[in-house]
């Protein structure tokens, strides 16, 4: 699967040297959003000096190469090279597959900045996310859950079984940690989810979780679908299982809320918004419309850029 989006050469070269300049976290464990939100930007028909500019400044927060942890330099090292050798998809095909069980974690950081580096073409950021994905690790829960999933009936039953192993994010208390609690949780390791199009189907629950909440880490949910989506055709056997079960594992740590079914055949519609002048400067705005714009024209589904717009101009 050829990259599908093309960015400008000034864009993709400063894109092309950020993994030597910067940690992929500050903060302790915030994660750097300034590739993805650039290249998002780019995705929204953004000019390249406005995506540059949005860059420079976003960097100012960011921490240097050598605050890094050394598993992840190490890893980074090595990628840069396999990568130069075979190319992003060769080593995505390889690599994926064992690391894949692991996408939730960070909040779905690593696997959406190896998305877009791979689908913006360039191979430094391809790197780069597999080397933070591969230090977050995979999750043995996922990973052994995936290899002998069990059918469920209808997509809002794996969901509603969740409740029973539901977590919030709280001060104090990462996404992180909500996570490894809800992978630890029988109700977790036994639940059945496969169901017919797992992708679509999942993919669109998580967007009507958001819609319904406006939750911060719910939206990650929809930006993490999308990811996934992208890196589909490289992410091994147990694919379907394991994106079902790391959106299961996400909206059970966001308290699994309850969200309205969307009715069968009902669409709606909106005029074209001015989205780049409604995201604003925020990266979290930016990745989310690039992502409810991408799902939109993948799923034919109005819904993803509606939620986006009501988001957007929410009061």
């Amino acid at each position: 699967m050829p990259a599908t989006t093309t960015v400008g050469e000034a864009l993709k070269a400063g894109l092309a040297s950020h993994h030597a300049r910067y940690s992929p976290v500050y903060g302790g464990y915030l994660s750097d959003h300034g590739p993805m939100a650039a290249l998002a930007l780019a995705g929204l028909g953004c000019e390249t000096d406005r995506a540059l500019r949005w860059l420079e400044r976003y960097r100012q927060r960011l921490e240097p190469l050598a605050a890094a942890p050394p598993g992840y330099r190490a890893r980074l090292a090595i990628l840069l090279d396999e990568i130069a050798r075979l190319g992003p998809g060769a080593v995505l095909e390889q690599q994926l597959p064992a690391l894949i069980s692991g996408w939730a974690k960070q909040a779905y950081h690593p696997l959406i900045r190896t998305a877009y580096g791979y689908t913006f073409g360039i191979p430094e950021e391809v790197a780069a996310g597999l080397a933070y994905l591969a230090w977050s690790g995979a999750e043995p829960a996922i990973a052994e859950a995936a290899r002998h999933p069990r059918a469920a009936e209808h997509v809002d039953a794996p969901l509603a079984a969740m409740k029973a192993c539901a977590t919030k994010v709280a001060p104090g208390r990462r996404f992180d940690d909500c996570l490894a609690q809800v992978c630890r949780a029988t109700a977790f390791r036994r639940v059945a989810v496969m169901i017919d199009d797992p992708l679509r189907a999942y993919s669109g629950r998580a967007l009507s979780v958001f819609a319904a909440t406006h939750d911060f880490f719910a939206l990650h949910l929809v930006t993490g679908a999308h990811a996934f989506r992208l890196l589909y055709d490289f992410a091994g056997p147990d694919r379907d299982a394991i994106f079902a079960l790391g959106v299961l594992a996400g909206y059970a740590s966001v308290g699994a809320p309850d969200y309205p079914v969307p009715a069968d055949g009902v669409s709606t519609s909106r005029p074209d918004a001015a989205w780049l002048d409604l995201v604003g400067d925020d990266d979290h705005r930016i990745k989310l419309t690039f992502s409810a714009q991408s799902q939109s024209q993948w799923s034919g589904n109005p819904a993803y850029a509606e939620t986006a717009f009501a988001y957007l101009n929410r009061r």
